[in-house]
């Protein structure tokens, strides 16, 4: 109800629903959580952003990030240290990063100016390359499915010929 009413002003509503990373049916709830989500989306004017904790299972959101009212899913750290955030992150394509928490692990006030920086610099090239991972698997997946898929046509047209491009033809 909060969305529909933020989707009235010229604004893009963000919602945050969050799922305990620590709870023990975790998955379960994420896939009722989602379940909703879809749920309640047919009935929203205009587009959201969702802020979500990183599921349990690689590319969980996909449905969500390609929905057309769906204008972006943000993940949130969730309280996963960094590298585990950054390793979940890059298994979901199409997501993007907001990790608060994450972001800040290992910086101390107690720090020089150059350790804080150096810190800094490490957290933000982490998250960028666990983005950057996404699209490399990606292309990388995609390249091999095409190899692969051209491999067994060409094993197919030199066993079977005319009749497997006939059928080729068909399809």
């Amino acid at each position: 109800d909060f969305v529909k009413q933020i989707l009235s002003a010229p604004i893009v509503p963000i919602s945050e629903p969050r799922v305990d990373i620590n709870s023990p049916s975790n998955a379960a709830a994420e896939q009722l959580l989602k379940a909703r989500i879809l749920a309640e989306l047919d009935s929203v004017d205009g587009q959201i952003m969702l802020k979500l904790t990183l599921p349990e299972e690689d590319g969980f959101y996909t449905e969500l990030v390609e929905h057309p009212k769906v204008l972006r899913v943000v993940a949130l750290s969730g309280g996963y240290s960094r590298d585990e955030a950054n390793r979940r992150r890059a298994l979901n394509p199409g997501v993007i990063a907001s990790f608060s928490r994450a972001f800040t692990e290992g910086l101390s006030a107690q720090q020089s100016d150059e350790e804080y920086t150096k810190m800094i610099d490490a957290s933000i090239q982490s998250i960028f390359d666990a983005s950057n991972t996404a699209q490399r698997l990606i292309r990388k997946n995609i390249g091999l499915t095409e190899r692969f898929c051209g491999r067994i046509t060409n094993e197919c047209q030199a066993t079977c010929g005319d009749e497997f491009t006939a059928r080729q033809d068909r399809a």
